[in-house]
Parts: structure tokens; sequence; C-alpha cells
């Protein structure tokens, strides 16, 4: 009996180590298959970017040189000005909520196609881009509504802003179709390696203890794992881009995710704790303990 019992104890411990490494990953890749691969998820995402003031910034300042370039007449400094001024009311503008979405779900279609490695043959290389020209006709039309007559002769451009670039593109399509694979099992792989140790063990409310402790453990990895993200993901995206705003919008819904996990992680493990300790008075008065306790 005591033999069987160690063994169940070893099992028990495997598996909900097993479970609480695996559990970080299976929470981005969920996230990722929910927020990222789905266009229309991933639109909903990243569309707080367009009233953040580092990316209405970005975006202005490309517009504004690309019409500058564009204008027949000599640029004067009262030109630059009016132009500027009118691409800043743009960007502050909900013509430029709507112009953000379109762009960013062709965006969206880039990325797929270039993680995919089935996008069409003039894909630009490994780099994703956001589509100027319908910002740049935008900002045309007021300036020409604002009596500036030069925008009339402003033609219509093919501008892009590179928003992803990536030079590690295997890398990135070989997790993708790890991603795309094995993601949506990943979770319940995570959640059944927990249960399954639950089960085996002998002691259930030390093991929830476990658990809990260990779920809440792996959380605060993958919130690491993510600050470090954040101080990195500059220096992986072109440049120009306010990749911190990105990263930060982006993965908000994972910190979420992550954060409630944290929570019932400690609170089961708390509960567990408490229920252990309300037991011992049992056990000192010589009553007898089920194994499963």
């Amino acid at each position: 009996m005591e033999d069987t019992h160690k063994v169940r104890t070893v099992l028990a411990v495997v598996l909900i180590v097993a479970g609480c490494l695996l559990a970080p990953v299976a929470v981005t890749a969920a996230w990722a298959r929910t927020h990222v691969t789905n266009t229309e998820r991933y639109v909903d995402t990243v569309a707080p970017l367009a009233a953040d003031s580092d990316v209405r910034n970005a975006v202005a300042d490309q517009v504004t040189e690309v019409i500058l370039r564009n204008l027949p007449d000599r640029i004067t400094s009262t030109a630059r000005g009016v132009v500027r001024g009118q691409v800043g009311q743009l960007v502050e503008s909900d013509t430029f909520q709507s112009l953000w979405r379109r762009a960013n779900q062709a965006a969206h279609g880039q990325l797929i196609d270039l993680l995919t490695g089935r996008g069409p043959a003039n894909l630009n290389g490994d780099t994703v881009s956001i589509d100027l020209g319908p910002f740049v006709a935008a900002a045309r039309d007021r300036l020409v509504a604002s009596g500036f007559a030069a925008a009339q002769r402003i033609p219509d451009v093919q501008q892009s802003f590179a928003v992803f670039s990536s030079a590690d593109l295997p890398k990135a399509q070989q997790a993708y179709r790890l991603l795309d694979r094995y993601g949506a099992v990943l979770p319940f792989v995570a959640g059944g390696l927990l249960v399954l140790g639950l089960g085996v063990a002998v002691r259930r409310r030390r093991t929830l203890i476990g658990i809990g402790l260990g779920t809440a453990a792996s959380m605060v990895v993958l919130g690491i794992v993510l600050l470090i993200g954040r101080q990195v993901a500059p220096d992986r995206l072109p440049d120009g881009f306010p990749a911190t705003a990105v990263f930060d919008v982006v993965t908000r819904s994972l910190w979420t995710t992550l954060v409630v996990i944290f929570v019932i992680g400690a609170v089961v493990a708390g509960a567990a704790l408490v229920a252990t300790r309300l037991s011992r008075p049992d056990r000192t008065a010589g009553s007898a303990v089920p194994p499963g306790c």
C-alpha cells in the first residue's frame, strides 16, 4: 500500500509540473488563436491604437511627408504648417478611425500570407505594411476643402507604412504552423494534466495547494516574458513605428487572462491551505483521515 502511495505521489507531481510548465504556452496559444490569427478579432484588438497619440503622430508624420513630396509647388514653411495642421486634424477625426480599421484589415491579410507562405508573389519580402494611400487621399480632400488649392494636384499615391518586419521569418512561420495545428488543444492538455495529477494524488488538499501555487507561478513567468518582450519589441519592429504602444494594446487581453488565472491559482491554493489546517485537529485527536484528503 505504501509503495502504491509513493508511485501515485510521484506520478501526481510529474503531471502537475508538466501542466504548470505547459500553462504559459497554452494561455499564449489560446490568446494568439483568438486575437492574432483571427482577422475580425485582430482588427478589434488594434482598433484602440487609432486613439493612441504615438500612433497618430507616427501616421501623421508619414502622411505629411508623402503629401509634401508630391506637392507640385515649392514647399514653404507655411505650406508645411498647413499640411501638418490638416493631417493632424485628420488623425483626430472619426474618419481616421474608419481608415485605420480598413488598413489593418488589409495588413492582417498580409501577415497571414506572410506566416503561411501562401501569399502573392508581390508580397514585400518579410514586411507587413499599412497602405497610406487612403490616408493621403483623405488629407488631400481636407486641404482642398480648406482652400489649399495646390493640394488638388496631389496624385493618388502608393505608399506604405511598415508595421511588422521579421528577420527570423522561417522561425515565425514554423511557430505559426505549430500554433495552427496544436493551439486549440494546448489549453485542454494543460488543464487535463492538472486534473489527472489531482486525481491520482494521495493527499488532494496538499495537491491543490501545489496546483494553485504552480499555476500562479507559471503566470508570473509569463508576465516576466511579456515584460521582456515589451523591452525587445522596439528593436524587432520597423523604425518609426510606436512599438511599445502597439505591444501594450495587442497584449492587453493576454495580461487580463494572465491576471485572472493567477488570482484563481492563488485562491485555490489559499482555500486548500485553510482546509488543510482546519483538518489538523482531527488528526491530532487520533481520528482517521481518508487517504484522499
